[in-house]
């Protein structure tokens, strides 16, 4: 069984938003001679922002099926499990920023269907005779052994 805890981790979007937030409220408040309040309206987007870097994925494959679930701030949502014998493809690709859905988090790409990203651009593509679904992964060269090990039917390259 591999498992993978993986994080948001984007230095150069938080400094970016820190950037962008720090400027805006100088200039608010060298312009006009407003309440200290005003800081919670600018604050509250940088809040939200920075609760993006507590976004997780946790990605787990087993003999018998690959689960996911998100995390955010310590709660855990719904496990997502998919049976190994409802997989007709399974296999580890590198894609760029475009290809994977154009960002992170849910996406929808029409080369590989739904995407589950927090960071990196390897995944792991898995094709249903429905649907077809990419999980972002960081341990590639670990979950391609181990696809090669257990599945090798399943693997196509």
């Amino acid at each position: 069984m591999i498992r993978e805890r993986q994080f948001f981790y984007q230095n150069k979007f938080y400094l970016l938003i820190c950037a962008i937030v720090t400027s805006l409220m100088s200039y608010h408040f060298i312009q006009t001679n407003r309440q200290a309040i005003d800081i919670i309206h600018y604050a509250i987007p940088l809040l939200i922002m920075l609760s993006i870097s507590l976004l997780g994925l946790k990605v787990s494959l087993a003999e018998n099926q690959i689960s996911f679930q998100w995390i955010w701030i310590g709660f855990l949502f719904k496990k997502n499990r998919i049976p190994m014998d409802a997989i007709a493809e399974l296999r580890v690709i590198k894609y760029n920023f475009f290809e994977g859905g154009l960002g992170y988090g849910i996406r929808y790409s029409a080369k590989y269907g739904n995407v589950h990203n927090v960071c990196g651009n390897a995944g792991l593509l898995i094709k249903t005779k429905k649907k077809r679904l990419l999980l972002g992964i960081q341990k590639e060269k670990a979950i391609k052994a181990f696809i090669l090990e257990n599945f090798p039917s399943k693997r196509n390259e």
